[in-house]
């Protein structure tokens, strides 16, 4: 749902944005967007997080053993 509703904004805003400066302005706050929705997932959401929080927690035991 948060992605579909982030791409409509992408879509909404490439058809809106006829300046040049508020094309930065509105990219950046997308960019912005994108980087919490990724930043903030829990590792419940999604079928792949939780296998690569349990590989980096592997690596990261084993790097330090050594």
């Amino acid at each position: 749902m948060v992605y579909i509703l982030y791409f409509a904004l992408l879509i909404i805003g490439a058809l809106l944005t006829d300046s040049r400066a508020f094309g930065k302005r509105y990219l950046f706050v997308i960019m912005l967007f994108l980087f919490v929705v990724i930043g903030f997932r829990d590792t419940a959401v999604g079928t792949h997080t939780l296998g690569y929080t349990e590989d980096y927690m592997w690596f990261a035991i084993s790097y330090s053993i050594t």
